[in-house]
């Protein structure tokens, strides 16, 4: 203790418990003001579960298939960090980034399907010459992931009892989806009932593939209250358009085998590629609280939402190609570290 100067330990010790009773009971004005506006590197991480929204999600079409539903994901966990850099050599001014992740997929066993299907090549169907009738039951899996990569300039400025940055920058966004889905087949050549008239049996299967890459311009703010004690409200909005490809790529499968009095078996398949260049509106925005430990440290809660406008280039029920807006949401917990301040 004596290379810091103290006389005695006493007086060490009891200069070490004011330093540490301050430190304990922090302001979080000073922090919420006075410590975003400092030079130096700010860095977080943050994580959470997430929820799927949007128009309605994947249905893959077989041939002939009037209905088969559709399947969301489940709730997937997304992650993310960050950092905010401000130079101090240039005013107000800060460079930020940041990367964030999320992956959900879900399994469903109750595919159902109603199939008025045309004649297919190798089917007797007697003195039916239109089709026959069957229904499907099966399975459908679906995976999704997403990410996205932003690059900002930022300017501080005041706004109410505190301060906000106002920012301008870049971001590349990319969504992929893919849903496979097979089940079996029974019915008659005059009525969807199993077993009864001349029976038909058979499988089905599909595989689709969607994908939205698009790169683009986004401005936004991020904002921070004084709450009292050590509690700030952090908010952030932003909005950006996205240029890039939408592509699909999906192929179905039907087997029949038609019993006597008729017979023969068939299959019919078909595949579909659609790709399409286009402007994706994306809009995202967060808000919480947050808890300043000391001024270097704050631990944050928020909700957050990422909505994406006509992302994704899908089948839908109905076998039609048609675009499927996305929407990520749920809440994040953030553990921000001034690290790099002097």
């Amino acid at each position: 203790m004596q290379s810091y100067g103290f006389g005695t330990n006493t007086k060490a010790a009891l200069l070490a418990s004011v330093s540490v009773l301050a430190l304990a009971t922090p302001s979080s004005q000073v922090y919420a003001q006075a410590a975003p506006r400092a030079p130096g590197a700010v860095w977080w991480v943050e994580g959470g579960p997430f929820w799927t929204g949007g128009s309605a999600n994947f249905g893959s079409a077989i041939p002939g298939v009037s209905s088969t539903g559709s399947v969301k994901p489940k709730s997937g966990g997304e992650f993310a960090v960050g950092f905010d850099f401000a130079p101090g050599t240039y005013g107000p001014y800060h460079y930020s980034g940041q990367f964030r992740y999320g992956a959900a997929k879900r399994n469903s066993n109750n595919l159902q399907a109603a199939i008025g299907i045309p004649t297919p090549p190798g089917f007797n169907f007697g003195t039916r010459t239109t089709g026959a009738f069957v229904s499907g039951a099966g399975s459908t899996e679906i995976k999704e992931h997403h990410w996205l990569v932003d690059f900002a300039v930022g300017r501080d400025f005041r706004l109410g009892a505190g301060q906000a940055q106002a920012k301008a920058g870049i971001r590349i966004a990319d969504i992929y989806a893919k849903a496979t889905g097979r089940g079996s087949v029974c019915g008659n050549t005059t009525s969807f009932a199993c077993g009864t008239g001349s029976p038909i049996t058979g499988s089905f299967a599909f595989q689709s593939r969607s994908r939205f890459l698009g790169v683009g311009p986004r401005v936004g703010v991020d904002g921070s209250n004084p709450l009292g004690g050590s509690w700030t409200f952090d908010y952030l909005a932003g909005i950006a358009a996205l240029f890039g490809d939408r592509k699909l790529d999906a192929t179905r499968t039907l087997t029949l085998t038609i019993n006597p009095p008729g017979g023969g078996t068939g299959t019919l398949s078909s595949a579909t590629h659609s790709a399409a260049f286009g402007t994706v509106l994306n809009l995202d925005g967060q808000a919480g609280v947050s808890y300043w430990f000391n001024p270097y440290w704050k631990l944050s809660a928020s909700y957050r939402v990422d909505y994406y406008r006509n992302a994704l280039r899908v089948l839908d029920a109905n076998g039609n190609v048609t675009n499927q807006d996305r929407i990520y949401h749920g809440p994040m917990f953030r553990l921000t570290a001034a690290l790099g301040r002097p």
